[in-house]
């Protein structure tokens, strides 16, 4: 993994047999992306926040199977609250076309210490 000031990378390479399966083809499984996506959103979030931080949300565009045998997962901090950091990323395929986008919000994690946020969003605090 390499992480420039604007952007993390993770590269994937060479892609395993079991990493594929994505609909009964050879493309990369889509829980294998999911989880690419997950690095490359929590770490930018986690290094503009400062502090440890918990992806508490992740949405994934997949807009085309990812085939051959390198992937690379990119992404970045597009901007930040006291609490959440909002980031972006994509997934390039070996030929470097964009296969699939995702947006994340990374929280700061609680447990920290005294009056350390919890890593929530919204009224639901684990209650009920």
């Amino acid at each position: 993994m390499q992480v420039a000031a604007d952007v993390t990378r993770a590269v994937l390479a060479p892609v395993a047999v079991h990493h594929r399966g994505g609909l009964g083809t050879a493309a990369v499984n889509g829980g294998v992306l999911a989880a690419l996506f997950d690095l490359v959103l929590g770490l930018p979030g986690h290094l503009c926040l400062g502090t440890r931080t918990g992806t508490v949300q992740l949405s994934i565009s997949f807009m085309r199977p990812v085939h051959g045998d390198r992937v690379v997962a990119e992404g970045w901090c597009e901007r930040t609250s006291a609490r959440h950091a909002f980031t972006a990323a994509r997934i390039l395929d070996e030929d470097g076309r964009v296969c699939a986008r995702a947006q994340g919000i990374v929280a700061r994690a609680g447990g920290d210490g005294p009056g350390e946020p919890r890593a929530i969003i919204g009224p639901a605090h684990g209650k009920g």
